[in-house]
């Protein structure tokens, strides 16, 4: 996988075979470009120069739609694109419960019944709906489907984002595995399934990290991240010190990867390995969130930056990596 400008997909996709695309910005219906699953978010983009997120393989990949749900898939693993227009006189909490279903079950029918890695954005993630704020909704719905589908918390969540959109659809993109991954959490904070009740009636379900293996590559997809400690949110109104402690986070998380699961070693665990996606609440903070990644890590590293609303109010940026330890570059899932 890479971020890419208008010409980058060609050299990214020089004997490799196309996963998905993933444009940012306006949002438009998914469809199928030659023939892989072309999707739009509704997130506009903060750098100068507008990138798209490519998705590639070095497995041949075959395409299907089936059941409302665009797939792309090798032999290893499944990617899944879903969107669905809310209606008027239903829940956002029931929505989200039948969307899961829906995902869960056509990734099992489909032979990739482990869901490692996925991302939610929500049109009004902070707004009140029902007495509810919209993200504790998305919350129960969540809950609901995994205990339904008997998901093993501590060990069967998948890494995940939750971010908030212009108006519009849900939308969901995802990764499944014929292969089991490994669940990885961070010792800074309480897992996010552990969450007391103060921030919803159903726990946030979803793991920090989600390890792949293979035979020649080994990928840490981490969850979107922030700037909190144990449970608490932490530099109320202070993008950079948000971003030094978010950053803090996603070093734990790969730490917790290492020495867990040291089969993991051979790589070199920095960020200078990984690609991040930045999403911010203000757009005026970029300078501040770009000198505290240029500060910590000796140089702004390859970012796409998204303005979206995240999961607290308090919270003004949101990052999330993928680390890939076997190749110099990282690249698309299910390399051979």
């Amino acid at each position: 996988m890479g971020y890419v400008g208008s010409e980058g997909a060609r050299t990214l996709l020089q004997g490799r075979f196309p996963l998905a695309r993933i444009e940012f910005g306006d949002y438009r219906p998914p469809e199928a470009t030659g023939p892989w699953p072309l999707v739009r978010l509704k997130l506009p983009q903060l750098q100068a120069v507008p990138l798209a997120e490519v998705w590639t393989s070095g497995l041949p990949v075959r395409y299907f739609h089936h059941d409302g749900l665009w797939f792309a898939a090798n032999k290893e693993i499944l990617f899944g694109y879903f969107e669905e227009h809310e209606s008027a006189g239903s829940t956002l909490a029931g929505l989200i419960h039948a969307v899961y279903r829906r995902i869960l079950t056509n990734i099992r029918g489909s032979g990739y019944p482990h869901l490692q890695r996925i991302w939610n954005y929500l049109p009004g993630i902070n707004e009140i709906s029902d007495g509810l704020e919209r993200y504790q909704q998305f919350c129960i719905g969540r809950h609901q489907a995994l205990v339904e589908e008997r998901v093993e918390f501590h060990h069967g969540l998948p890494a995940a984002t939750a971010v908030g959109t212009g108006p519009g659809p849900v939308q969901f993109y995802f990764l499944a595995s014929r292969r089991e991954g490994i669940q990885i959490e961070n010792p800074r904070q309480v897992n996010a399934y552990h969450y007391p009740r103060r921030y919803g009636p159903k726990s946030p379900s979803f793991a920090r990290a989600s390890l792949l293996l293979s035979e020649s590559s080994k990928r840490l997809f981490i969850a979107g991240t922030a700037s909190i400690v144990g449970h608490v949110s932490r530099h109320a109104g202070n993008p950079y010190r948000q971003t030094v402690e978010t950053l803090d986070n996603i070093e734990a998380v790969i730490a917790s990867a290492l020495v867990t699961h040291p089969r993991w070693h051979g790589g070199n665990p920095t960020f200078k390995a990984a690609l991040l996606k930045v999403y911010v609440r203000r757009p005026e903070h970029l300078p501040s969130i770009e000198r505290a990644l240029a500060d910590r890590l000796g140089l702004v590293p390859r970012c796409l930056f998204l303005r979206g609303d995240l999961c607290r109010n308090p919270l003004l940026i949101e990052i999330e990596a993928i680390v890939s330890f076997a190749n110099t570059e990282p690249v698309g899932p299910g390399e051979r």
